[in-house]
């Protein structure tokens, strides 16, 4: 049996604005073989765009709410809530975008 391709886990020690937490969790998410789908969800707009410069798939957690909805693993009602708690911290437009998300 072959073993599944490792991530390629690029050198980030040097790069400014990254905590020992958000290394950690890409030392996480480097330890999963390359075939897993993973995304990562985080509401630091640098540690997004780094994730988005390095192409690890990413998400706010408003825009996982709205997935969770429609997966089944929130029912929509419920959803209201922890988008309620996370309304003064998401921009306006942010906001109005995912609640017709979820009316879709």
């Amino acid at each position: 049996m072959v073993d599944p391709p490792v991530r390629e886990e690029p050198d980030i020690t040097e790069t400014p604005g990254v905590d020992a937490g958000q290394r950690a969790l890409l030392a996480l998410y480097h330890s999963f073989p390359a075939g897993e789908n993973l995304t990562i969800v985080s509401d630091d707009r640098r540690f997004l765009a780094l994730l988005e410069c390095l192409e690890i798939p990413a998400l706010v957690p408003a825009d996982f709410t709205v997935l969770m909805v429609r997966q089944g693993f929130l029912p929509r009602r419920e959803a209201s809530n922890p988008l309620e708690q996370m309304r003064n911290l998401i921009r306006e437009t942010g906001c109005q975008q995912v609640l017709r998300d979820l009316e879709e």
